[in-house]
């Protein structure tokens, strides 16, 4: 504007949004997880349903297999992939609830040897081998949550080997032998897992 002075002055207003924006953000972002959430939760319903069809398909199946065959030995395995799809389930359900998730004591070393068969079948042509400890490594955690990172783990690692013929993919545990601040009570309270390969990589 020109003052009757002949000096022209300028009256700026300046507002912040920066919060206004990021909050917005959030809100999109909270929104957009709940989408998930129920898309994901509607999903693991009909996959609980042919779980549900499979493993009855497999309960008849077994009863016309003589004990100790190599048919029910793998029918056997089929449903503890099932039962442990199952859980899968129940997990992704929980996505969309309140309820927190199960924490528990377990020994490590045995969860890898009860989970190894279905492991084994994870590394496709490749051979997968497990390697545990000598004496039980209790941790505490949910054993689901452990499952699945194992399972990722595999998986990953299978994904990084090119010779089906050498590949090869090795679960090991062990008790921590050291921390970085040389705690050694800290370092017996610590245990580790493994998941090695022999392949040169993923391509980028």
């Amino acid at each position: 504007a020109v003052a009757g002075d002949g000096v022209i002055r300028t009256l700026a207003l300046v507002r912040d949004l920066s919060e206004a924006v990021l909050a917005k953000d959030r809100l999109d972002q909270l929104q957009r997880l709940d989408l998930i959430a129920r898309t994901t939760s509607g999903i693991a319903h009909d996959f609980a349903n042919y779980l549900v069809a499979l493993q009855s398909a497999l309960t008849m199946l077994s009863d016309q297999l003589v004990p100790g065959s190599t048919g029910a030995r793998l029918v056997d395995e089929s449903m503890d992939v099932i039962a442990r799809s199952g859980a899968l389930v129940t997990r992704l359900n929980l996505l969309h609830s309140d309820a927190p998730s199960t924490i528990e004591r377990f020994d490590m070393n045995a969860r890898v040897v009860d989970l190894w068969p279905i492991l084994r079948h994870v590394g496709r042509h490749y051979r997968v081998t497990y390697a545990v400890a000598a004496t039980p490594l209790f941790v505490v955690m949910n054993p689901d949550e452990f499952d699945q990172v194992l399972l990722n783990l595999v998986a990953n690692a299978s994904d990084a080997l090119v010779d089906s013929l050498s590949g090869e993919v090795v679960i090991r545990t062990a008790a921590s032998p050291s921390t970085s601040d040389g705690d050694a009570a800290l370092a017996s309270r610590r245990c580790v897992l493994i998941v090695q390969d022999n392949g040169p990589g993923m391509v980028p």
